[in-house]
Order: structure tokens, then sequence, then C-alpha cells
């Protein structure tokens, strides 16, 4: 282990700590989202029909670029790089939008610098294809977050109900976001714009990842930066350096 985010955050200690920890957090991300979504609900009702109509097509222009910067959102708040205040409005908002939430994020972004490129790196891309692992953004990532957690709970009276407690509240929380999202932005704006921002926002994680960390025969993994060509140079203006992955891993602030 070269690097944490423990001493920054606390959420792999607290984790490591507290065999509930998680749970009390998905419980209280739920309780403000049905709050969110109980005000959303009663100022715009309930979700109008879906019309389609021809300038919904320009949507997908401004949503790709949106996706990006808030994977660049995400990643900066994970690592507290935000005044403490903004850092926690912006990284539950980007949670939000990505589905899973800024604690699920922070875990497994610690684990990713903790263990990079090693068993419980919950985002290497080591034995999986890109299509696979693109088509799986929390399910590779949370089995190996999951793994880890067991191998520090399992052996822990009434672990077996925690870690069912944690998957099902963490399922709930995620259907949770996708209805706050569909009844602030209607059925045309959550199709043109929420889920074509939220796939280029998986697509882009997942090439960073993916395009970074190069295997090679030995069996070593090389962290790469990458930032010449015309789309490398527009994604890493839009991410703040996204691609600039080995610089990052040396200094993760």
């Amino acid at each position: 282990m070269t690097w944490s985010l423990e001493a920054q955050l606390g959420v792999l200690s607290r984790c490591r700590a507290h065999q509930w920890y998680l749970v009390r957090c998905y419980l209280s991300e739920e309780a403000v989202l049905l709050t969110l979504l109980s005000i959303t609900w009663w100022l715009r009702g309930a979700p109008s029909d879906f019309g389609f109509q021809r300038w919904h097509l320009v949507l997908p222009l401004f949503a790709v670029p949106f996706g990006w910067w808030v994977s660049s959102v995400m990643h900066n708040t994970g690592h507290g790089n935000f005044p403490r205040g903004v850092n926690r409005v912006l990284g539950e908002f980007a949670g939000a939008w990505l589905g899973y939430g800024l604690t699920n994020f922070t875990l497994i972004h610690s684990l990713h610098h903790a263990y990079a490129d090693h068993e419980h790196d919950p985002v290497s891309p080591r034995g999986h294809g890109f299509v696979a692992f693109l088509l799986s953004p929390m399910g590779i990532a949370t089995q190996r977050a999951r793994r880890w957690l067991r191998e520090r709970h399992g052996h822990k009276p009434a672990y077996e109900w925690t870690a069912r407690a944690e998957w099902v509240l963490f399922q709930v929380n995620v259907v949770l976001r996708g209805a706050l999202w569909l009844t602030l932005f209607g059925p045309n704006g959550f199709v043109f714009f929420y889920v074509v921002s939220l796939c280029s926002n998986v697509a882009i994680l997942a090439h960073i990842n993916f395009a970074c960390h190069r295997d090679h025969p030995d069996g070593s993994v090389e962290v790469v930066d990458l930032e010449h060509g015309l789309y490398y140079r527009l994604a890493n203006a839009v991410t703040a350096g996204g691609y600039f992955h080995r610089s990052h891993h040396a200094a993760p602030g």
C-alpha cells in the first residue's frame, strides 16, 4: 500500500473499524433522497407523458461534455480537493448524478489508490476486456469492494445481515436517485440529457482506468499519462486532466 485516502477522508478506516458504517451512511442518504424526491414531486408533479420533439436531439450535444465534467467533480470531491462545505455539496450532487453516491465512490476510489492494480483494486481492468469493463461499471467494482469488506468483517457475528442490508440499501438508493432526476427533468430531459450524460460519464471513467493502466507480459502494470491527439486534449480540458493518470497516482491531491 503506497498511498490511501484514510488520513484524508477516513472512509477506509471507518469501514474497517465499524461493521455497520456503510449501512448508517446508506440510511442517511436514503432519508435525504426521500425528502428531496418528495419536495421535487410536490413542486413538479408526477412526470408527464413522453413526447418527442426535434429539439430534443440537441440535448446530447450538451449532455456528453456535462457527463465528462461531472466525472471530474466526482473525482475531485472524492479526494477532498474543494473547501470542506463546498466539497460535500458538490460530491453529493455528483454522486447522485452517477447514481451510486459520494460514500460509495470514495470507498471504491480509496481502495483503487490503496491497492492499485492488485487484488483489492475495484477498478483495475486486469482480466477484463474493455466491453465487459464498460458494461459493468458498478458490478466489478462493488464485488471487489465487498470482498475487501468481507475479509475484514466476515468473521463477526451477524455480518451476513450487514452485507445484505448494505446491498439492499445501495440498490434502493440507486433507484431513488434515478427517480429524483426523472421527476426533476421529466421523461424528455431524463432520456435525452440525463441518460446520455450518465452514459458518457460511465464511459470516460471506464476508459481512463482501462487505457491508463497497461499490462505487460511480465505481469507488471504501467500507469501512464495520455495527452496526445484531439480527443485526449479535449477530454483533459473538460475533466481537469482526467487522463493524466500517472501524475495523479504520484500526487493524488
